[in-house]
């Protein structure tokens, strides 16, 4: 286990030091030959690599199960064996340890060809088990070592839309659901999720009251002990995933210090346009070009900039790289980047202490995972209801507020 250990410590110095991050301009990250240096295993914009990735399908009878359960608790589990990935959880694993040695964190591993090549693959499975849901490219990765004290996100809903039972379907099923992969294995004692399910959360489809005076929805669904043993606990092997809706009210919990290795995973989010438009076309899919990868990284980096803080340096190249392709992106999304931005600009030159990117809590400021949905809709404009849906994502009250 020690070997593992340190195969997956993102404290260790670069091999090649000036390749990092903190060294790079706009010019040196365009070209794939960047990050191909830092990774040699993996794919850059390698078009014949994904024309041999092939999408893959649950049983029928297994996939009438998975939309019950979404329909019924709001959550699914898929076991790694029905999983058939191209290649091993561990490859990226090691590929986000690798991104954080160089100063990236770890959501920069879309610029790989293998993330690509999973949203692919599981694209089928998704948009059955959904209703017809597709990536929207919120796609985001997380590092979470409770050697650390790093800790999951508090509890939130991904989505808090003005009319919530507008969002789902006329047969029941969300038109928005997200699948979170484990790439290594998620335990309590290293912070796996946990989740209320929609039988136990009033709140879920019809949504949470605006009056600040009434119970937040994490009170209303926990309203006696007895409530608490509907808790569920989403333990999970690496190659597995859970797959959720945009309603159910999930979190991350705090891991036991000692444990051997970190929690490492990814997630994407698929969605219906008529409820949330993809960040960029999907015409672009299944091998989006490099300069689009990184501009939707880096503007998701500015997005979630209280989770994940970067220096100002990086955030200028963040911010460099999302401009130079802004006319792609949807313009809701385009809007929140920009508005986003200021405030990230604001909290990076007020001298926020930042070491590894991505580990939140790992010895730097801690920040909320969720701004209050008032806050948020007020940042998203008034009247604007596509960016209130991304940016209104309802705030659980939690005794601890970080981001992984």
């Amino acid at each position: 286990m020690a070997a593992i250990k340190a195969t997956l410590n993102p404290e260790g110095p670069p091999d090649r030091p000036e390749l990092h991050a903190s060294k790079q301009k706009l010019r040196d990250v365009l070209k794939p030959s960047y990050w191909q240096q830092l990774c040699p295993s993996l794919h850059v914009t390698d078009k014949t690599f994904m024309e041999g990735v092939a999408s893959f399908e649950l049983p029928e009878a297994r996939l009438d199960d998975v939309k019950e359960q979404i329909s019924y608790a709001g959550v699914a589990q898929v076991a790694s064996p029905e999983l058939p990935w191209s290649l091993s959880p561990d490859i990226l694993a090691q590929a986000i340890v690798t991104l954080m040695r160089y100063g990236w964190p770890p959501s920069l591993l879309v610029v790989y060809d293998e993330v690509w090549s999973l949203i692919k693959q599981a694209g089928v499975m998704m948009d059955k088990a959904t209703g017809g849901n597709a990536c929207n490219m919120d796609i985001l990765a997380w590092l979470v070592d409770p050697n650390q004290g790093h800790v999951g996100f508090s509890p939130h809903r991904d989505r808090q839309p003005d009319d919530s039972p507008a969002t789902f379907r006329s047969d029941g099923t969300p038109m928005y659901a997200t699948l979170w992969l484990a790439l290594t294995d998620a335990t309590p004692e290293n912070s796996c999720l946990y989740v209320i399910p929609r039988f136990a959360d009033p709140g879920y489809y019809a949504g949470d009251p605006d009056d600040a005076a009434a119970p937040d929805p994490l009170t209303t669904a926990l309203h006696n002990k007895e409530s608490f043993q509907n808790i569920r606990a989403l333990p999970a092997p690496k190659g597995s995933a859970a797959i959720f809706t945009h309603r159910t009210i999930h979190w991350g919990s705090k891991g036991r210090p000692g444990y051997p290795t970190p929690r490492i995973s990814m997630s994407w989010g698929c969605a219906d346009d008529a409820y949330e438009p993809a960040y960029f076309s999907r015409e672009y899919l299944p091998c989006p070009p490099l300069e689009l990868r990184l501009a939707l990284a880096g503007a998701q980096m500015i997005i979630y900039h209280e989770r994940f803080p970067a220096p100002p340096k990086q955030l200028a190249l963040y911010y460099q790289a999302f401009t130079a392709q802004a006319d792609k992106f949807d313009p809701g999304y385009r809007s929140k980047v920009m508005r986003e931005f200021v405030d990230a600009s604001k909290e990076a030159t007020a001298g926020a202490t930042v070491q590894h990117p991505g580990t939140a809590n790992g010895g730097r400021t801690a920040v909320p995972t969720r701004r209050p949905a008032a806050a948020a809709a007020a940042a998203a404009g008034a009247g604007d209801e596509s960016n209130k849906r991304k940016a209104a994502e309802r705030n659980v009250p939690s005794s601890t507020e970080a981001a992984a």
